[in-house]
C-alpha cells in the first residue's frame, strides 16, 4: 500500500504494483491500485494465485508466472 501511495503522490494513478505474502513456504500475489475516480486505494486478495516455494515444479510455476506478469 505504501508503494501504491508513493506512486499517487507522483501522479502514477491506476497502475497496478504487485507483491507476494508469505506464510512459510507459501506466497500469494497480490495486487494494488490507487483509483483516480474515488482516490481509494484497491487491493486485490481474494482468488490469488498461491505457490508452495518448497516444492521444485510449483518454484518453475512462480518463476514463470511472473515472467509472464
Amino acid at each position: 500500500v505504501s508503494a501504491v501511495e508513493f506512486l499517487a503522490s507522483l501522479s502514477f494513478k491506476k497502475q497496478p504494483v504487485y507483491g507476494v505474502a508469505t506464510n512459510g513456504t507459501v506466497g500469494v500475489v497480490l495486487c494494488c491500485w490507487h483509483s483516480k475516480e474515488s482516490d481509494t486505494i484497491f487491493i486485490m486478495d481474494r482468488n490469488v494465485r498461491s505457490f508452495d516455494i518448497s516444492s521444485p515444479i510449483q518454484m518453475y510455476q512462480y518463476a514463470t508466472f511472473m515472467m509472464r506478469l
